[in-house]
């Protein structure tokens, strides 16, 4: 149980502290790292981080406008850019490991940071293909027992 947070762990319907699993894309074990995102959605993490950066006057100007217009101040408006960013960077870089025929289908969508639907949802408007060709489907014919 989290120290403090147990309506995250009844949220997340498991206990964080279940067996490791395999690593996944960014070197924590898959089923922690779908607990992290779900913890990240449910609350507001008490540990954070500084992060800075300059901007010019024009940007920041800028910045400045869209927290009006969104009714926020910067900093909220800076967090929900990055998430925005770093949301659309991981469905680019997943895209174009999928388009080189990198990784597969299931693999594509867990870098995305998408389930299965979603990205099968998302290749057409990127104009994805499916790997599967003709000597794929025989493969996965032979496997199949016989019927009687």
């Amino acid at each position: 149980m989290i120290a403090g947070k147990p309506h995250l762990v009844s949220a997340l319907g498991k206990s964080m502290n279940g067996p490791a699993s395999e690593a996944g894309p960014i070197g924590i074990p898959k089923n922690r790292l779908a607990q992290v995102f779900a913890i990240r959605h449910i609350a507001n993490m008490s540990s954070t981080s500084t992060v800075s950066t300059r901007l010019d006057k024009q940007d920041l100007a800028l910045i400045k406008a869209l927290a009006e217009l969104e009714g926020c101040d910067r900093a909220t408006l800076v967090k929900s850019l990055l998430r925005k960013g770093m949301a659309h960077l991981r469905r680019e870089h997943a895209i174009r490991a999928f388009r080189r025929d990198e990784v597969s289908l299931s693999k594509a969508a867990e870098l995305a940071g998408l389930d299965l639907w979603d990205f099968l949802a998302l290749m057409e408007s990127e104009k994805l293909d499916i790997h599967y060709d003709v000597a794929d489907f025989e493969q996965d014919l032979s496997q199949l027992p016989a019927i009687p």
